[in-house]
């Protein structure tokens, strides 16, 4: 009987134990989402006014965060597209693509045609 309730209580906490890690994981996400969508209107409004990119984000007023909580920005070769991305866990990080205007779970191969004959 002891055995038991020992087990059932074990089972308990590591069910809530899950519960709290997924759902800071997901609260997480979000939350980097939402500061990454911020940054997008930022870069698309500097975009409008300058007709040309954000070389960093100090020059739409970001500070360069350091950290596990990184925006990560980066423009394309095309230098008309860009990327907003943060890593989630060591397989997993989240990706705006500016050309899609979504987020997205992997990154892409950014490279053409022609940069695979280099």
């Amino acid at each position: 009987m002891m055995k038991r309730k020992a087990l059932m209580t074990l089972g308990i906490v590591l069910l809530l134990f899950c519960f709290w890690y997924f759902h800071l994981r997901v609260y997480r996400e979000n939350k980097l989402i939402d500061e990454g969508n911020v940054i997008v209107k930022k870069i698309e409004n500097f975009k409008n006014k300058n007709n040309r990119l954000p070389q960093s984000l100090e020059e739409i007023g970001m500070k360069e965060k350091e950290g596990a909580n990184v925006l990560d920005y980066n423009i394309d070769r095309d230098g008309i597209n860009y990327r907003i991305s943060f890593i989630m866990s060591i397989d997993h990080s989240k990706i705006y693509y500016s050309d899609s205007k979504k987020w997205e779970d992997y990154y892409r191969d950014m490279r053409t045609a022609s940069d695979t004959l280099e």
